[in-house]
């Protein structure tokens, strides 16, 4: 039983008391000897030891669920928590990755964009040999038509 029906009780123990006592003072009281007295106080005494011993044992039991309780969480909480103990490695790997990644792109963009730059000083420097070569074969040629008009203009 739990405090409120035992409270409830000792309430209606107490007006069923009142009722029955005379508050007026006509009626004398009844003598109560010892051996009566410690009747009624053994009978209580012994009703609150089994009221005593009742929530020891639903206290203890309690404490057993909870303990009972906390171990089924703290195995659930292992078992939730066993994928994650090699999380901290691969989180590090994954940031050494992309570091690793970042700095071969920007070498990468480095070398590209010297290696553009060198191809337009080498776009740059083949026009003008080209240029060159036409100048110098125009001179060529210009030089052959003149040896071949000497040399029809010698047979005439």
């Amino acid at each position: 039983m739990d405090s409120a029906v035992y409270l409830g009780k000792a309430a209606k123990t107490a007006e069923s008391a009142a009722r029955n006592s005379s508050c007026s003072g006509d009626a004398p009281m009844n003598d109560v000897n010892r051996e009566e007295l410690n009747a009624k106080l053994s009978a209580v005494e012994a009703r609150m030891d089994r009221r005593v011993a009742d929530f020891h044992s639903e206290m203890r039991q309690a404490v057993a669920d909870f303990k009972a309780d906390m171990l089924r969480f703290q195995h659930e909480t292992t078992l939730q928590l066993h994928p994650l103990k090699g999380l901290k490695a691969n989180v590090w790997s994954a940031a050494a990755f992309v570091a690793a990644t970042s700095v071969g792109i920007a070498a990468m963009c480095f070398t590209v964009f010297d290696s553009g730059r060198n191809t337009g000083a080498l776009v740059q420097e083949t026009k003008q040999q080209v240029s060159e070569i036409r100048a110098l074969s125009k001179h060529v040629e210009d030089q052959v038509k003149a040896i071949q008009a000497l040399q029809q203009s010698g047979e005439s």
